[in-house]
Protein backbone atom coordinates (compact mmCIF):
# COMPACT_ATOMS: atom_id res chain seq x y z
CA UNK A 1 0.00 0.00 0.00
CA UNK A 2 1.35 3.41 -0.96
CA UNK A 3 1.10 6.44 1.28
CA UNK A 4 -0.90 8.29 -1.39
CA UNK A 5 -3.59 5.61 -1.12
CA UNK A 6 -4.14 6.51 2.53
CA UNK A 7 -3.55 10.25 2.50
CA UNK A 8 -6.39 12.47 1.33
CA UNK A 9 -5.83 16.19 0.93
CA UNK A 10 -7.77 18.62 3.15
CA UNK A 11 -9.38 20.04 -0.01
CA UNK A 12 -10.66 16.62 -1.05
CA UNK A 13 -11.84 15.93 2.51
CA UNK A 14 -13.96 19.10 2.48
CA UNK A 15 -15.44 18.27 -0.91
CA UNK A 16 -16.18 14.73 0.29
CA UNK A 17 -18.02 16.16 3.30
CA UNK A 18 -20.16 18.32 1.00
CA UNK A 19 -20.87 15.31 -1.23
CA UNK A 20 -21.83 13.12 1.75
CA UNK A 21 -24.20 15.84 2.96
CA UNK A 22 -25.81 16.16 -0.48
CA UNK A 23 -26.13 12.40 -0.94
CA UNK A 24 -27.70 12.03 2.50
CA UNK A 25 -30.02 14.95 1.90
CA UNK A 26 -31.20 13.54 -1.43
CA UNK A 27 -31.91 10.18 0.23
CA UNK A 28 -33.84 11.87 3.05
CA UNK A 29 -36.00 13.85 0.66
CA UNK A 30 -36.20 11.12 -2.00
CA UNK A 31 -35.02 13.62 -4.60
CA UNK A 32 -32.79 13.15 -7.61
CA UNK A 33 -29.13 12.73 -6.80
CA UNK A 34 -27.80 15.59 -8.86
CA UNK A 35 -26.84 19.22 -8.44
CA UNK A 36 -25.62 21.99 -10.70
CA UNK A 37 -21.84 21.93 -10.93
CA UNK A 38 -21.67 25.68 -10.29
CA UNK A 39 -23.74 25.18 -7.13
CA UNK A 40 -21.47 22.37 -5.96
CA UNK A 41 -18.40 24.56 -6.50
CA UNK A 42 -20.10 27.34 -4.54
CA UNK A 43 -20.93 24.99 -1.66
CA UNK A 44 -17.35 23.71 -1.59
CA UNK A 45 -16.04 27.27 -1.56
CA UNK A 46 -18.41 28.12 1.32
CA UNK A 47 -16.86 25.32 3.38
CA UNK A 48 -13.40 26.76 2.85
CA UNK A 49 -12.41 24.57 -0.07
CA UNK A 50 -11.09 27.01 -2.69
CA UNK A 51 -11.82 25.11 -5.89
CA UNK A 52 -12.76 25.93 -9.44
CA UNK A 53 -15.10 24.00 -11.71
CA UNK A 54 -12.20 22.58 -13.73
CA UNK A 55 -10.44 21.48 -10.51
CA UNK A 56 -13.60 19.75 -9.34
CA UNK A 57 -14.06 17.96 -12.65
CA UNK A 58 -10.44 16.80 -12.52
CA UNK A 59 -10.72 15.61 -8.88
CA UNK A 60 -13.98 13.80 -9.64
CA UNK A 61 -12.10 11.48 -11.99
CA UNK A 62 -9.84 10.25 -9.16
CA UNK A 63 -10.52 8.30 -5.97
CA UNK A 64 -12.04 8.94 -3.50
CA UNK A 65 -14.41 11.38 -5.27
CA UNK A 66 -14.67 9.00 -8.22
CA UNK A 67 -16.56 6.65 -5.89
CA UNK A 68 -19.07 9.38 -4.99
CA UNK A 69 -19.65 11.08 -8.34
CA UNK A 70 -21.22 9.09 -11.15
CA UNK A 71 -21.01 11.79 -13.81
CA UNK A 72 -19.87 15.39 -13.88
CA UNK A 73 -19.89 18.02 -16.61
CA UNK A 74 -20.03 21.81 -16.82
CA UNK A 75 -23.78 21.88 -16.14
CA UNK A 76 -24.50 19.21 -13.52
CA UNK A 77 -23.01 16.67 -11.17
CA UNK A 78 -24.75 13.30 -10.71
CA UNK A 79 -24.04 11.35 -7.53
CA UNK A 80 -23.56 7.60 -7.31
CA UNK A 81 -26.83 5.78 -6.76
CA UNK A 82 -28.90 7.84 -9.16
CA UNK A 83 -32.51 7.00 -10.01
CA UNK A 84 -31.84 4.38 -12.68
CA UNK A 85 -29.80 2.32 -10.20
CA UNK A 86 -32.59 2.63 -7.65
CA UNK A 87 -35.13 1.57 -10.27
CA UNK A 88 -33.18 -1.60 -11.03
CA UNK A 89 -32.94 -2.41 -7.31
CA UNK A 90 -36.66 -1.77 -6.88
CA UNK A 91 -37.35 -3.99 -9.89
CA UNK A 92 -35.33 -6.85 -8.43
CA UNK A 93 -37.24 -6.46 -5.14
CA UNK A 94 -40.51 -6.59 -7.07
CA UNK A 95 -39.33 -9.71 -8.89
CA UNK A 96 -38.49 -11.36 -5.55
CA UNK A 97 -41.91 -10.46 -4.17
CA UNK A 98 -43.66 -11.83 -7.27
CA UNK A 99 -41.72 -15.09 -7.03
CA UNK A 100 -42.61 -15.42 -3.33
CA UNK A 101 -46.31 -14.83 -4.01
CA UNK A 102 -46.25 -17.30 -6.89
CA UNK A 103 -44.62 -19.96 -4.69
CA UNK A 104 -47.18 -19.36 -1.94
CA UNK A 105 -50.05 -19.66 -4.44
CA UNK A 106 -48.61 -22.87 -5.81
CA UNK A 107 -48.38 -24.39 -2.31
CA UNK A 108 -51.91 -23.27 -1.53
CA UNK A 109 -53.19 -24.84 -4.76
CA UNK A 110 -51.54 -28.15 -3.89
CA UNK A 111 -53.27 -28.14 -0.49
CA UNK A 112 -56.60 -27.28 -2.10
CA UNK A 113 -57.01 -24.01 -0.29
Amino acid sequence: MNINEVTVSPLTTKIMAVMQFLIGRSEDTASEKKIGTDTLVSLANDTGAPITKSDLIRLAQQPPLKNMIKNINNQETVFVGNQEEMDSDAMSDADKANKTVAAMAKRAAKKGI
